[in-house]
This record gives structure tokens, C-alpha cells and sequence, in this order.
């Protein structure tokens, strides 16, 4: 059988993507603001972009290309700088540091107070929407390029499909998590995806899991296991074993996630090294052109420069004082610092590098989207969820451990082990990819949380972010969601 080359979407191409981007990607960049209601204007046919393998990883490049820090579109940009840690506002996480009635943190108070409106005072809601359905678009033709294919070599056909069938479940789970139900795409075609409504959660979540499961099946293992920026088969198996979480499928969760942990590719990085480029831990990365992550130019502060990202430090159970003293998270993953020359706050330290702030050490980092730490928790969430108490506590300690934190004792109460993951996954995913605010959605205790921390702006309805007027204006299908209707 044809052997997968390791490099052959290397760290180095992937760094030059946005020209290949530009160059032969599938639609214009005119296009991508109107996905759903202009027809794309294709740059190059579908047969000659798939007409070899070579082409081909052209043409997927292009996908990840978008997804980087090279990138000029603001929902682009926004996929960097906003997804993985601006629903920190929504959740229990993060106030904005430069305050409430400051402009440039516009849209993050009203994450934080719940008054996000369906107009123009929540572009980050019109960047997610657009955002993710211009990458979904873009792997829905990756995909029908491939299926069409007749000049492509059956593994190359099978590895790539599974890397696009991937990065569409990943930007339907963030919709449909932001969202609720939304419109399911499944093609290039603008007269069919004009015009489709909303569909149901469970449909979405169906179609996550049948993309993943396809791309588990046709994905080969040959892949460098430090190949960290394009999509492998742990990647896959990763986030099936999240979204099984979402489903409530306990045995799925735990056998996807033991998979990943045991496969011997991966380990726990040193705590102070976690989102390091090189790091042990990461299973699937963004690649950065300079040597650190975008979103650390929000989180971390400089002398000339304030941070947008403050940690609640203050109120019922809050962030700061949820770690223990002992744990070195508490110096690792948050630290107090002057913000600018503004006062102190505690930020979100995870990323310590942004361009401003260099390392002492020479070490450079880029986006961390999947990583080892994670699938032990879901395993242990999975095993408390399924009667199995040792095994999960034994797991959360596997993560405790690494942060010299105080090993949990066995308990013979299943809620009290669930509480004991939901509350760990809050120390080690703090700021991470939304974790926070699903989680407390997925389990049901989002009300009785932030209205304990924030009861004079908590809103219920604000479970789910407005769908943009622009969309709704664009396809009549479309409904808003409970709460936004009659109101811009």
C-alpha cells in the first residue's frame, strides 16, 4: 500500500500557506463574506485542482491556510484572536480588563453582560457565523473535488478526505454550540445552501460523528506523530471522543479518548512547557509564522501595551481562588501583572510570548487546538458517568499530578466524581476553545453558575449567541433564536 509521506503538508508549507492560499484556492476572497448568498466565482475547476495528489494538497492547504495567523479576513482573524478564548466573557473566566465602557472591548462586554444583539453590536457573533461557514464551505468542496477525483491515488484520496471531513465536524460543533440548531451544509452548491433552515441539534450531531467516523476509518497511522499542524487519526479520535461527551455516548467518550492515551504518542508536557512548539502534549496545532500564538497579542500585556483578557479574581468561587495554593497552574497558567500602565490584574498566561514580550528561553509557541490533558478528563468524566469512580479519580490525579496538586481521595459518590471532573476541566481547559462555557452548557448548570457570579446581567436566553441580522435578512428560512427577536 501507497505510504502516506510524513511531510508532505509539512510545518515549513503550511507557513507559506496563505500564498498558496491566494494563489489556488477554490473560491474567491470575494466570496467568502457572502457565503450563502452569492455564488462562488471559482478561481481554478475543480477537475484541475484535483487532478493529481499533488494539486490536491495544494488545494487542502489552502483550508488550513485560512485558519492561520497569515490570514486578512476579519472572521479569519477572528478564528485566532476570538474563538479560543473570547467566550471566557460568557462564562465564569474572564471580565474585560480595559472596562465595561471601553470600545475596543465593545464586544466582549456585551459577552460579558449578555446584551449581544443580532445587528452591528456583536461583530464577533458575524465573524463566527461567517467564519465557520467559509471553512465548511471550503472542506465541502475539498471533498467533492476528491470524490470527483480520477487522477488521485487512492491513499492520498482517503487521507485528505479524512483531514476534510475533520475540520467540517470541528466548525459544525463550535456552530452548533454557539448557536443551537443551524442551517446543515453539506454542499458547494449556492442554490441549494441559500435557502436551507435550521437544522435540529441531534441531525448536527449526527453529522459530526458520520464525518469523524468516516475520517477515523479512511485515515492512515503513518502520519509523523510530530507532524502537530495538519489532522491525523489522533486528532480525529479526539474530538469523537469530546463530541461523545456531548451525546451522551459514555462508552464512546472513554474508548476514543483511551485510544488517543494509549496509543504512546503523546505524553503530558512539563507544566511550564505545555504550549511550547515541540510539546509532547499537543495533538493537533495551528502553525504560527512568528514563533507565537495570535491570541497571546489580546491575553498578555507589555509595557506600552494593555491586555483585553482580565481573570475574575473577585465574587463567589471565583477562578483565581478555585486553585489550590500548591498548584503550579496558579503561576503557570495565570499570573498577576501589570496591565500596560493600568493596574495590576490576573491574566490568562497560558501563551507567554506575542511579539512584544519575548522569551527568556528562546522557545517559540503557535495554537494549541487539541491536546493530551484534555483526553483524561474526558475518560474520567466517562468513567465516573458510567459507575467506574476509581478509574475516573485516578485519571483526574494523572492531570493533578503534573501540576504537583494535591491528589484527589476515592469517593463512592458518583455526582461528587462527575463535580470533581467538571471542576478540573475548569483549571486545565481554563481559556481554551470555549471549554468552559459548553461544558457548563452541556451539563446543565449554566444557569445556577453565572447567576451566582453575574446575577444582574444573566439572561437564560443567552445560553445560545443571536444568529446575525445580516443572515437572517439573507435567508427568510432562517429564525432568530428565544430572547434576540425584535431587537438589532
Amino acid at each position: 500500500m501507497e505510504k502516506i509521506i510524513s511531510n508532505n503538508l509539512s510545518s515549513k508549507t503550511i507557513k507559506i500557506l496563505p500564498i498558496i492560499s491566494a494563489i489556488v484556492f477554490l473560491i474567491s476572497a470575494t466570496s467568502c463574506n457572502k457565503l450563502l448568498d452569492t455564488a462562488p466565482k471559482y478561481i481554478l475547476t475543480p477537475e484541475k485542482i484535483f487532478s493529481n495528489n499533488d494539486s490536491a494538497n495544494y488545494a487542502l492547504a489552502g483550508l488550513y491556510g485560512s485558519m492561520g495567523d497569515g490570514a486578512t479576513n476579519s472572521y479569519q482573524q477572528a478564528f485566532l484572536l476570538d474563538v479560543p478564548v473570547a467566550s471566557s466573557f460568557s462564562a465564569d473566566e474572564a471580565y474585560p480588563a480595559l472596562g465595561l465602557a471601553n470600545s475596543y472591548s465593545h464586544d466582549y462586554s456585551n459577552m460579558y453582560t449578555y446584551s449581544m444583539l443580532p445587528g452591528s453590536n456583536f461583530t464577533v457573533s458575524n465573524y463566527y457565523w461567517e467564519g465557520f461557514y467559509n471553512f465548511i464551505y471550503q472542506a465541502n468542496s475539498i471533498i467533492e473535488g476528491i470524490q470527483g477525483s480520477t487522477g488521485m491515488t487512492v491513499p492520498y484520496k482517503n487521507q485528505y478526505m479524512g483531514e476534510a471531513l475533520f475540520w467540517r465536524a470541528y466548525y459544525y460543533y463550535y456552530l452548533v454550540n454557539f448557536y443551537g440548531p443551524v442551517p446543515l451544509i453539506t454542499t458547494s452548491d449556492y442554490e441549494i445552501s441559500s435557502k436551507i433552515a435550521r437544522t435540529d441539534t441531534s441531525a448536527i450531531y449526527q453529522q459530526i460523528v458520520s464525518d469523524l467516523t468516516t475520517a477515523d476509518s479512511l485515515m492512515s497511522d503513518d502520519i509523523s506523530a510530530n507532524e502537530v499542524y495538519r489532522v491525523t487519526r489522533s486528532a480525529v479520535r479526539s474530538l469523537l471522543a469530546r463530541v461523545s461527551l456531548f451525546t451522551g455516548n459514555w462508552a464512546d467518550a472513554e474508548k476514543y479518548s483511551t485510544e488517543v492515551i494509549g496509543n504512546g504518542k503523546y505524553s503530558l508536557a512539563p507544566i511550564g512547557k505545555v504550549f511550547y512548539d515541540g510539546s509532547s502534549e499537543t495533538i493537533l496545532g495551528i502553525s504560527s509564522l512568528y514563533g507565537y500564538a495570535q491570541i497571546a497579542t489580546q491575553t498578555l500585556p507589555s509595557k506600552s501595551k494593555s491586555c483585553v483578557y482580565a481573570v475574575m479574581d473577585s465574587g463567589t468561587n471565583n477562578l483565581v481562588s478555585a486553585f489550590s495554593s500548591n498548584d503550579l497552574r496558579t503561576k503557570n497558567y495565570i499570573s498577576y501583572q501589570k496591565n500596560g500602565s493600568s493596574d495590576s490584574i490576573y491574566i490568562d498566561y497560558k501563551y507567554k510570548i506575542n511579539g512584544s514580550v519575548q522569551a527568556t528561553d528562546g522557545h517559540t509557541e503557535s495554537t494549541v487546538v487539541l491536546r493530551l490533558a484534555e483526553q483524561y478528563l474526558i475518560r474520567a468524566e466517562a468513567e465516573a458517568r458510567e459507575g467506574k469512580l476509581s478509574a475516573a479519580i485516578a485519571d483526574i490525579n494523572v492531570v493533578r499530578q503534573r501540576a504537583q496538586a494535591t491528589p484527589l481521595s476515592n469517593s463512592s459518590n458518583s455526582a461528587e466524581v462527575i463535580n470533581d471532573v467538571i471542576n478540573e476541566r475548569r483549571l486545565e481547559l481554563c481559556f481554551e476553545w470555549a471549554d468552559r462555557w459548553f461544558t457548563l452548557k452541556r451539563t446543565g448548570i449554566v444557569d445556577a453558575v453565572i447567576s451566582a457570579v453575574k446575577s444582574e446581567y444573566w439572561k437564560s436566553y443567552a445560553k445560545l449567541y443571536p444568529i446575525p441580522l445580516k443572515e437572517l435578512q439573507k435567508n427568510p428560512s432562517l429564525t432568530q433564536n428565544d430572547g434576540y427577536d425584535g431587537v438589532n
